[in-house]
Order: structure tokens, then sequence, then C-alpha cells
């Protein structure tokens, strides 16, 4: 299996005859601090930073899994409103937004939401209750 990361690349590096038919996403590179996955199940928000411990990780986290580390975070409250706005506007119950934080600013830059991304490790890595409140979810437990 063939997996591709993001990538730094210049203006001038991009051959417009080369990507033509092929689908590209093409977004500023924002210096940071750390990334953030936030997994939203409903309005409960469970937020994770992920340090990059490599320059390969520190592009894209998901290149070097054995460099990263792993820490809970509180999501900030203008957040964790946005995300509920996002998960009603699409009709979600459950999505993983991701996050980059500005090491200038130190504003989190939304950067996509997988409405069926990967989260089960980082439960294991931070101790989250990640997978009760899915299961209180999907049996209407509100409790």
């Amino acid at each position: 299996m063939k997996l591709v990361y993001a990538t730094l690349v210049g203006a001038g590096e991009i051959d417009d005859a080369a990507i033509a038919l092929s689908p590209c996403q093409f977004q500023v590179f924002i210096p940071k601090s750390r990334d953030i996955r936030l997994v939203a199940v409903g309005r409960e928000c469970f937020a994770v930073a992920i340090h990059a411990g490599s320059d390969k990780s520190y592009v894209d986290w998901r290149a070097d899994y054995p460099a990263l580390s792993y820490a809970a975070v509180q999501t900030p409250n203008h957040i964790a409103a946005a995300v509920a706005a996002y998960l009603k506007w699409f009709g979600l119950s459950f999505g993983c937004f991701d996050f980059t934080v500005s090491a200038d600013t130190g504003e989190w830059v939304f950067l996509e939401c997988g409405p069926n991304a990967q989260w089960g490790w980082l439960e294991h890595e931070t101790g989250l209750p990640m997978a009760d409140a899915i299961a209180r979810s999907l049996t209407g437990d509100t409790a």
C-alpha cells in the first residue's frame, strides 16, 4: 500500500499540466507548535495535542508515528461551539477534526474534518473516554 503525506512545495514547483486531471489540495503551511486531533461525539469534545518529534512528523504527523507524543488538552469554548455547529450543519453525530496550532499566535487553525477518521490510538495514549462517548451516542444514553 502506498500512502501520500503532505509535502512542502513552492509555487514554482507546481506544474499545472502535470496535475490538471488529479485531485489536489494546496494550502499555506503554518509554522506550528503542535497539531490537534479533536474527536467530537455530539457536543462532547476530546482534544489531543500531537507533538512532532521529527522533521517528517512536523510537516505531516502521519508520516512518522514513532516520533510522536500526545497530551490531552482543553478545547477552547469557541472551538467547541464551532465544532458543534459543523456537526449539526452536516447532520453528523461524530467527527475527527484536525487543527494545527500556530507557533506565532497560538491560534487553532482548522484543517479538515474526517467523519470516519481514526481515533482509537488516541484513547489508548491519553485515557480519554472516547469509546464510551460513542457507545452512549449509539445507544441514546445521554446520562
